[in-house]
């Protein structure tokens, strides 16, 4: 299974009380040229942890939190826990929660330092894509990001934001 694809999962159940931990992702640290190469990503799960995860030098998200079409609908992250990683110089956001409920992201080391001249967007992006991928219940607290042109965005699906996170004790 391909780095990318490594949590990213096709069944219609999706994937149960997993844990990903103590794990260094190191990417091919070359220019992006197509929008692939994640280090972690995590669709379609329900009841994860991430703990003490590194991702150093991918194409794209350094963390990916997001969604899977299935059975007509997209099917995305709950309870999931992301805490004590390091993610440096991915070159889009260094963690995305694109459709999630219960997401906590804490205690977390960024450095999005710029190597390959693309825009560093933000540090830790809360974004759905649309209204049907909310973002709900979302935690981000006691993180550390550095080098980055947003250090926190919080996006709300086609702009308007229903559903506010809770953000505090965050360094940028």
């Amino acid at each position: 299974v391909a780095v990318d694809d490594m949590m990213g999962n096709d069944s219609t159940s999706g994937q149960q009380n997993i844990v990903v931990r103590d794990l260094t992702l190191q990417g091919p640290d070359v220019p992006r040229i197509v929008d692939k190469g994640h280090g972690l990503r995590l669709e379609n799960i329900d009841k994860a942890y991430v703990i003490n995860v590194e991702v150093n030098d991918v194409p794209m998200d350094g963390i990916y939190i997001g969604y899977k079409n299935k059975d007509g609908g997209p099917k995305g992250a709950s309870n999931v826990r992301v805490t004590g990683c390091k993610v440096n110089r991915s070159q889009r956001q260094q963690i995305g929660l694109i459709m999630g409920n219960n997401v906590v992201i804490d205690n977390c080391t960024i450095d999005g330092t710029n190597k390959h001249g693309a825009i560093i967007y933000a540090g830790i992006d809360l974004e759905p894509d649309d209204a049907g991928t909310p973002v709900m219940n979302s935690y981000v607290v006691g993180n550390t990001i550095s080098n980055v042109n947003i250090g926190i965005a919080l996006n709300g699906a086609n702009g308007e934001s229903r559903n506010p996170a809770t953000v505090h004790d965050n360094k940028v």
